[in-house]
Order: structure tokens, then C-alpha cells, then sequence
């Protein structure tokens, strides 16, 4: 059970109500918007031609030849792009030819825009709409860029019946003697000039009852009404159209018929016109269906043709709508066919979600379809479980949806999936237990829009039952998600801990990137990190300091001009064992958590850096730089026999040591008390002397290194002193290795993947002394690689081996490590360090 709510439960509540709804957009039997009439408008012949390519963006496409034209007509995210100029739209149709032009030919574009029309010009003219028709001209290359493309027609659409309608209007024909001009595109007409209200024809509609039924017939007024009981059936559309066609079943129903269609007219259908009734109180006639047979031919006719007559139906009791596999169950229904309104009472909807053939239900109190396009439900409830109290469920007070999905004549969805939502008061139900709550959310849903990520459910001792859910946090704001960021809003609860909310972002533009972390839970339990001790050092309990827990984490990069990089960094955390505790992995493996300002430049073999930066969380032991200067200079060759390496910082340093481990005050047997602000200058010089002897390499090295300390607090026995101090470090030594390999061609196993054996052997030796008069333990460790170098000497040799082979195939091989085995052995002089011996093997898993 757990594993079928972590797959199916909130994957889709997010696409549950577009999926519902769209669903519902089928039942009215609704066709793509279509401009009516067009003013006259005189030709317009664009001013120039471009050199610019085009550069064509849509979902789907279909390509095809008219006449001399290339047609394409592109559905769902349209974009174009031509130099700087820009178009936008959900659909287009393009028609283009080249024409020649001189010793060289143009591409003659025509594009007509549909639905959210926008065109950016490069002086920063916006032209929007509905729908709007740009001509293109440009001697550079048309490049499509779609999802999937078919070459096939599709000029029985309704989108492009009613392109082809706007463009016989502006009677727009390419002209092969444009001059070259500044501007090279022409917007026409305005989309105010395209009235989108033309008059669809109703659709018949089929009405049968089954055996046992009743129908009778009463005149209330200029209303006439048909009452049917018994396995009523209305449906509408062909079958052969599945996703236009609507089948409606119930116990009952009443037919309301179109005003003056019914009336007198209903002579011989249910046996005596009811117009010759002397009053409405009389009782009306009825007619089973076994007695149809027995009726003329005319009246059998009349029966049928009663399909053309209904205007609205209302229906109770076990009421079924169809469509497809879509399945909607109400106790009440009531639809008006003629103006595409309906009103559900007591809804139970069932809806595949295409992606993954998930069921999703839909519980609502009451659903109203306000347009063929517009729809509002109350107390709905949507979850892919069919419990009447599921275990996890979307709640939310109020929704609307206008649905925007393209749509061919068939009813079926040409395009993406998409329109605009809003929901008020919206939960996410634990066993029917509203857990988190939403106020407002509204904005734009496709199919590349979902709110919903990913949801995690599991159980620990710590935390005990878990769910944690992701969501797209721009989707979910219905705001536009800006390039190159992605963010991602946290919900979670913990049973033994709280419910915890939080924000993960990431971008990346092209001269910066950076990640926000931010996090926060009323936690309401224990830690269980292991044993901590408190300032006196007596053992305390996990117990965190407070209840509000979580933390903050900013990085972020910028790319100044002339090489020069900015990094700033803010972390704010709030107890010191929270990081442990919810975020284990970036606490063992991540970078340290710091608040600093770090500008660089690189350039060659050298670099420039200034860093500054403070410590804000108290109980992490670190050192503030207020600010420090470093220079590096790397490989600098002096001859061919020589190279130097330099590197030197200055600054201001202080030491602020984790505040629980503040036993003594500022002196400390080890030195790691609290400092002031230290100056202190460093400098490390080295040369190497590169050698070959044959197959061996071989480099001897000197290394000086000088630094002082305006101030060093130290404790030598019972004695404290402070003051400036300085320390001279000296290295000298000899670093060589020697290469062996062979080939084995014979090698070759398909189990293995092996393909042929090269087999790497690398012996290399360090052999080194130094001396300093200054030992680190009598030094606060401000940095670490300058207080804590020691005057220790010793030798390591090293034995180090691959064996590698190809893999990748014919035309990809590539050569791979199959398996490295490193031995090591350490000998020192120094009397408080051992031998130390190291052997790692890691090979294929």
C-alpha cells in the first residue's frame, strides 16, 4: 500500500484538475474559436528584406506542399525568431516560398499567430492579441525546431480553415522587386480587428429509453417538456468522433425542448396532440416503449427528429456522463446543450492521466461548466485513490479552470495541454486530516507546467512516519519560471517531529550562478546524534536548544569583466545539531558552512584573491579573515633547468573557536582559544630542479617559507605570555618515479567487457627534511597549510598500477581504468610519528 501511495497518489494532483476539466471540455462538444468577418484592408508589402535567419520553435508540427507554398502549421508554444525581432503565440500556421532577388533568392514568409499573439519589435514596439498575421522576408535559412513533426497535411483543421480564411482577406502576394530596407517585417491588422464570436451549428442529440420505461409530455406554457423514467440514454456526436462524443445515462430525466419546436408539433408522437387538452391539469398521455413498433412510419420519424428539438436536459438518480475513459458518476445533472453550460451535484469523475495511465478522482460537492471553456467546482477533493476517504487527497475550497487545450473538429487535443487555474483554500488530507494548507494559488498549468514534482513516503525511529513532497515552486505560484532557474518548494511531515517547509534553488545565467538552501521545522522532538557534553563538560541529553529549527544558505558567482570573479556566501543555521540531524549528507561531505566575500582574478600561470569573511554561527569553530591578500604564481620557468613557485598573503586573522569549548578563557593548552585581530604575513618560495636519467625523472627541491604574527597568545606551563612572533621553515628534498607498460592484444572477453590489457606500472619516491623555529603546537592554527606545517623529515615510496583496457564499441573506443592498485609505505624521522603503510585496490563493481 505504501509503495502504490508513493507512485500514484501525489504524482498526479498536480494534473488531476487539468486533466478533469479538459476532460469536461469534450462534453460540450466545444471547436477552436474562429474569427468571423475581417474589415477590407488594402495589400501591405513588407519594406525590406532581412539577412537574419529564422529560427522556428513549436510542440508539433505539420509540414506539407500547397500550390508553390511550403506550409507548416506548428501547435502548442509557438515562437520565431528573426535577428531581433520576435513572435510569439500558442499556435501558428506559416506559409513560405523563395523567390529570386537579383543573382540570389529570399524566403517570402507569411505567419499567421493564434491565441496570446505577441510580437516584440528591436526598438521595443510590442504588438499583442488574439490573433495577428506578420509577414517575414530574409535571404538567411528557415530552421524548424520541434518535438515531433509529421509530413503530412492537416488542412482540415479548424486552425487552418480560419488562417487561410484572415489571409484571403489581407490578399498579401510576394513581391520579387523589395528593396533591402531597415525594418523587414510587417504586423496585420491588429487583433482588435478580429472578432472571435462566430455562431457554431448545434449538434443533433439522441434520446432512448429502455424496456419498462415511460415518457410522457406536458405543455407548461410556451415550454414543452418531455419526462422519461428508465434507463435513459442521451448522447451526442458520432461514436466514430471518440473524443467528441457524449453519452448520458440515468434513472430519469426531464427534456426541455427549443420554444416552438415542440408544442402542436407533437401530433402522433406520443399518441394525441396535448395542444387539444382542454386544460394543463389533465393528466398527460403516456407511451411505453414496447408500443413504438406498433406507431406509423411518420411517427417513428418524429420520434427520432425529437433529437433536434432538445435544448437541455436535467438528470438524477445513478447519473453516468461518458466520454472516452472518462467517466463522470453524479446524483444530479443538469445540461444546456445550446449554450455549453452544465451544473454537476455530488460529482465522483474518473480521468486517466495519459503520462503514466494513473486513474485520478475527483470528489466535488457541486461543478459548474460557466462556458464551453470556463469551469467552477466547490469542496472538491482529487487523489488517485477511490476510497470516499483516501489516504492522501488534494483538498481545495474553490476552483476555477479555463481550459486553452487546442482541439481538431474531432474534439481530440492537437496541442499541449494548457489554460489558466486559480484554487482558494487549498490542503493536502492525510486520512481525510487536512496537513498543510495553501490560501491562494492561481496561474498557467501545461503539460510542461505541473506544480507537482515528487513525493517520498518512509518510517525511521527518529522522525517516525515520513512524507515528503517536492513541487515546482514557480509553477506552483503560477508565475513564469525566469531562464535559467529552477526552484523547488518543500512540504514535509515528520509524525514524531512537525511538519517542515523549505526552498531549494538553483540558476545559472551567463555570467553568474548560484543556489539558494533554505529550510524550517517546528520540531518537536529529540535528536539522537550521539553523546554531546555541555560547558562544564558534563554529559547532556539531544534535546536541541529550541523548537524553531532550520537553516539559510546563499552562493552565489558573478563573472566581472577583465577576468575578475565575485563569490559571496551567507549560511545561517540555526542550533549546532541541525545539520547533523536533516541534512547528513552535506554535513559529512559538503563544503563548510561559511559568511565571506572571496574576489579573484586568474590570468595565466598566476592569480589574485581577497578574502573576507565572518562567522555568524557560534558553536562552529573558524577563522575570520578581515580581509586577507594572497598572490600565487605557478610553474614559472627561470631556465630549462629551473622552476619557481611563489605564494604570499597578508592580513587580519582572528580566531573564534566553537563557544561550547571556551573551558579556560582565551588561553588554552593547545592554543585554540579566542583571538583578537591578528596582522599576519606569509611568504612560501620554492624551487625544483627537473632532471631526466634515462627512463627515471627525477626533481630535487628547496623550499623556504617565512611568517610573523603581530600577536600570539601562548601558555608554556604555568606561564602566559603574548606578543609578536615569528617562524622561519625550511624544506629540502628529492621527488622521482619511473614508468613501465605492455600491451596484451590477445585479451578479449564480452562477460568482462575486455578489450585487450594495458598494464600501467608507476614506482615513484619523496625524500625530504625540515626544519622550523617555531613548532605548530605554540601557534594558533588560524589556516590550515600555514600554523600547522611541522619540521619532520622522512621517506615515502610508492608503487602505483592500472590495468586498462577499451571499451565504446567501433568509432568509440576509449581507454578506461578496469583495475588500480596502489601500495604505499611512509618511514619518518620525527619521534612521535610511525611507520605508516597504505594499500588500496577499486576496480569494477
Amino acid at each position: 500500500m505504501m509503495r502504490q501511495l508513493q507512485r500514484s497518489v501525489l504524482a498526479l494532483i498536480a494534473t488531476a484538475l487539468p486533466v478533469f476539466f479538459i476532460s469536461a471540455a469534450g462534453v460540450s462538444g466545444q471547436q477552436p474559436s474562429a474569427p468571423p468577418d475581417l474589415d477590407p484592408l488594402e495589400p501591405l508589402l513588407p519594406p525590406g528584406i532581412s539577412d537574419f535567419d529564422i529560427e522556428l520553435y513549436s510542440t508539433y508540427a505539420y509540414v506539407w506542399k500547397s500550390g508553390e507554398d511550403q506550409v507548416v502549421e506548428c501547435l502548442g508554444n509557438f515562437s520565431a525568431r528573426m535577428g531581433q525581432h520576435e513572435l510569439r503565440s500558442r499556435d501558428a500556421v506559416i506559409w513560405f516560398r523563395y523567390v529570386p532577388w537579383k543573382d540570389k533568392r529570399y524566403c517570402d514568409m507569411e505567419v499567421f499567430l493564434w491565441q496570446g499573439a505577441e510580437v516584440r519589435q528591436p526598438v521595443g514596439t510590442i504588438e499583442t492579441g488574439p490573433a495577428l498575421i506578420i509577414t517575414l522576408r530574409t535571404f538567411g535559412k528557415v530552421i524548424q525546431n520541434v518535438d515531433a513533426r509529421a509530413n503530412t497535411s492537416d488542412d482540415q483543421s479548424e486552425l487552418y480553415r480560419e488562417a487561410l480564411r484572415a489571409r484571403g482577406l489581407l490578399d498579401i502576394a510576394p513581391t520579387a522587386n523589395a528593396e533591402v530596407a531597415e525594418v523587414p517585417v510587417q504586423v496585420a491588422p491588429s487583433a482588435e480587428k478580429i472578432r472571435l464570436n462566430r455562431p457554431k451549428p448545434q449538434k443533433r442529440v439522441d434520446f432512448s429509453v429502455g424496456p419498462g420505461g415511460t415518457v410522457t409530455h406536458q405543455q407548461i406554457g410556451e415550454q414543452s417538456v418531455i419526462i422519461a423514467k428508465g434507463e435513459i440514454m442521451l448522447s451526442q456526436g458520432s461514436p466514430a468522433q471518440s473524443g467528441e462524443y457524449l453519452e448520458l445515462r440515468a434513472d430519469a430525466a426531464v427534456l426541455y425542448a427549443v420554444t416552438g419546436k415542440l408544442g402542436g408539433g407533437v401530433t402522433g408522437l406520443f399518441g394525441r396532440d396535448e395542444s387539444e387538452k382542454p386544460s394543463i391539469e389533465t393528466p398527460p398521455d403516456e407511451i411505453s416503449p414496447e408500443e413504438e413498433p406498433r406507431l406509423s412510419g411518420d411517427r417513428q420519424s418524429d420520434r427520432e427528429s425529437v433529437g433536434e428539438w432538445i435544448s437541455a436536459v436535467y438528470l438524477e438518480g445513478d447519473v453516468v456522463l461518458m466520454r472516452g475513459q472518462r467517466m463522470i458518476r453524479a446524483s444530479r445533472l443538469y445540461y444546456d446543450f445550446r449554450n455549453d453550460q452544465a451544473l454537476i451535484l455530488d460529482v465522483v469523475a474518473r480521468a486517466l492521466e495519459s503520462s503514466r495511465s494513473l486513474p485520478i478522482y475527483v470528489r466535488a460537492e457541486q461543478v459548474r461548466q460557466l462556458s464551453p471553456t470556463e469551469y467552477m467546482a466547490t469542496d472538491a477533493q482529487i487523489t488517485t485513490s477511490e476510497f470516499y476517504t483516501p489516504h492522501v487527497a488534494l483538498g481545495a475550497k474553490t476552483v476555477y479552470l479555463k481550459d486553452r487545450t487546442p482541439r481538431n473538429e474531432k474534439g481530440e487535443i492537437v496541442g499541449v495541454e494548457a489554460g489558466t487555474y486559480k484554487a482558494t483554500h487549498t490542503t493536502l488530507n492525510l486520512e481525510g486530516t487536512p496537513i498543510s494548507y495553501w490560501p491562494v494559488s492561481s496561474g498557467d498549468f501545461s503539460r510542461d507546467r505541473m506544480a507537482f514534482k515528487s513525493t517520498k513516503f518512509g518510517y525511521s525511529s527518529d522522525f517516525g512516519a515520513t512524507m515528503e513532497t517536492r513541487w515546482y515552486f514557480f509553477n506552483l505560484l503560477g508565475l513564469d519560471q525566469p531562464e535559467g532557474f529552477d526552484a523547488t518548494f518543500k512540504m514535509d511531515y515528520f509524525t514524531k517531529r512537525g511538519p517542515g517547509t523549505g526552498i531549494d534553488l538553483d540558476y545559472e545565467r551567463e555570467n553568474y550562478y548560484g543556489l539558494f538552501r533554505g529550510y524550517y521545522i517546528y520540531d518537536d522532538g529529540d535528536d539522537d546524534i550521539g553523546d554531546r557534553f555541555d560547558r562544564s563538560g558534563d554529559r547532556k541529553n539531544n534535546a536541541p536548544d529550541h523548537k524553531n529549527r532550520g537553516r539559510a544558505l546563499w552562493r552565489h558567482r558573478q563573472f566581472l569583466p577583465k577576468d575578475w570573479e565575485l563569490t559571496l556566501e551567507v549560511s545561517y543555521i540555526s542550533d549546532d545539531q541541525y545539520m547533523e540531524n536533516f541534512e547528513r549528507n552535506e554535513f559529512e561531505n559538503g563544503k563548510d558552512q561559511e559568511t565571506l566575500a572571496y574576489l579573484l582574478r586568474r590570468q595565466e600561470n598566476w592569480q589574485f584573491s581577497v578574502l573576507a569573511n565572518t562567522r555568524i554561527n557560534k558553536f562552529l569553530t573558524q577563522t575570520e579573515h578581515l580581509p586577507d591578500f594572497r598572490f600565487s604564481l605557478i610553474g614559472e620557468p627561470l631556465t630549462e633547468w629551473a622552476t619557481f613557485y611563489h605564494d604570499s598573503r597578508a592580513g587580519v586573522v582572528r580566531y573564534r573557536p566553537d563557544n561550547r569549548r571556551l573551558f579556560n578563557g582565551k588561553y588554552r593548552v593547545d592554543n585554540t582559544g579566542e583571538t583578537g585581530s591578528v596582522m599576519r604575513a606569509d611568504a612560501r618560495e620554492e624551487l625544483e630542479f627537473p632532471l631526466k636519467l634515462g627512463p627515471v625523472n627525477v626533481t630535487p627541491f628547496v623550499t623556504v617559507r617565512g611568517t610573523t604574527w603581530d600577536d600570539s597568545p601562548e601558555r608554556i606551563g604555568n606561564r602566559h605570555s603574548r606578543g609578536g612572533q615569528n617562524r622561519i621553515f625550511a624544506s629540502y628534498g628529492v621527488r622521482g618515479n619511473i614508468m613501465f607498460s605492455k600491451v596484451d592484444d590477445s585479451i578479449e572477453s564480452e562477460l568482462l567487457d575486455l578489450h585487450r590489457m594495458r598494464h600501467v606500472i608507476k614506482a615513484d619516491m619523496t625524500a625530504w627534511n625540515a626544519h622550523t623555529n617555531v613548532p605548530p603546537k605554540r601557534i594558533t592554527p588560524f589556516d590550515s597549510g600555514v600554523e600547522d606545517i611541522d619540521d619532520f623529515g622522512g621517506v615515502v615510496l610508492g608503487l602505483r598500477q592500472r590495468f586498462q583496457t577499451k571499451r565504446g564499441g567501433p568509432g568509440h573506443w576509449r581507454s578506461v581504468d578496469w583495475i588500480t592498485w596502489d601500495v604505499e609505505a611512509g618511514f619518518f624521522n620525527d619521534k612521535e610519528t610511525s611507520v605508516s603503510v597504505s594499500d588500496e585496490v577499486t576496480g569494477d563493481r
